[in-house]
């Protein structure tokens, strides 16, 4: 097998909880750490206000760029 190109640290520990680092391709991550999820480019459950109050403290995005592909175009709907 190649080299991994993801790695987690273990920074500090205390009783069962425990801080880290994540090393990818793409940078590092602190652990613990508030990943969010999203859905075509917004996180569901998730109201656009609420999210702004989590910036601070999510550390990542997930995106998937097909399920911008899933959805019909602004142009295909006026045609509905």
């Amino acid at each position: 097998m190649g080299s991994s190109t993801c790695s987690f640290k273990i920074l500090a520990e205390e009783g069962e909880a425990r801080s880290g680092l994540i090393t990818t391709a793409h940078g590092e991550l602190k652990t613990p750490a508030l990943l969010i999820h999203t859905s075509a480019g917004l996180p569901p459950f998730i109201t656009v206000d609420n999210l702004a109050m989590l910036r601070p403290e999510a550390a990542a995005l997930q995106i998937c760029a097909a399920h911008f592909l899933e959805y019909p175009s602004p142009k295909e709907i006026k045609k509905i």
